[in-house]
């Protein structure tokens, strides 16, 4: 079994439904953590983001098994 750390970003508006849809699928121990996007398009930014040339996300991060990290990714195409 081949392990590996997945990695998601998640914008404020998604971060709760991710954390309810990680634990309703029994992907416990997980971590997050607030971070911040670069680079995003100006469109898709608030003034407040345009000036300060960051936007809020938050970072999940899991270890798991490479076939759970593979149902995750599909999961979220699913469902996201």
């Amino acid at each position: 079994m081949n392990e590996c750390l997945l990695t998601l970003i998640a914008t404020p508006e998604l971060e709760e439904r991710l954390v309810d849809w990680l634990l309703e699928a029994n992907y416990a121990g997980f971590m997050t953590a607030p971070c911040y996007g670069h680079g995003v398009h100006p469109d898709r930014l608030s003034r407040a983001e345009q000036v300060a040339g960051q936007q809020r996300r938050t970072a999940f991060w899991l270890q798991l098994s490479q076939e759970q990290a593979e149902a995750i990714v599909q999961g979220l195409a699913e469902n996201f």
